[in-house]
């Protein structure tokens, strides 16, 4: 099953933020265990890396980028990606980027703890919680 990470979820467990580790960590072990195919956008790892390494290290930035380019599926951020999501419905740009992308990959949610970000997409919008039920 394809899931698209929302930038939220991959630093929850990175930064350790509570109270939403717990559960993002074990979406984050089920693709390291081969039963979820990781999607994240590739805009979202520059964020990534600017957020960690403004609150952490260059190093450890540039250590995380390393490890998720390893485990997960970076989907591609071109022009037409970028043109369908400005004029699309979703009003955040970058939220809008994620979506598009998703559908492009093929993914079935997109994981995230703003769902009302994404209330203007066809893709099923889960929260951690909601992801490791369906696991179950």
């Amino acid at each position: 099953m394809k899931v698209m990470f929302d930038a939220n979820i991959l630093l929850d467990v990175f930064q350790d933020r509570k109270p939403w580790y717990e559960a993002s960590a074990a979406c984050v072990d089920h693709v390291l265990r081969g039963t979820v195919e990781g999607h994240i956008p590739a805009h979202v790892l520059t964020t990534f890396y600017y957020v960690l390494k403004k609150y952490g290290s260059p190093q450890s930035a540039q250590e995380a980028v390393l490890w998720l380019l390893e485990h997960f599926t970076v989907t591609p951020c071109d022009h037409d990606v970028l043109d369908v999501a400005i004029q699309g419905e979703i009003r955040d740009f970058e939220d809008a980027v994620v979506a598009v992308s998703a559908e492009r990959a093929g993914c079935v949610y997109i994981l995230t703890r703003n769902p009302d970000d994404f209330t203007k997409t066809p893709l099923q919008i889960v929260s951690p919680v909601e992801l490791l039920q369906v696991l179950q």
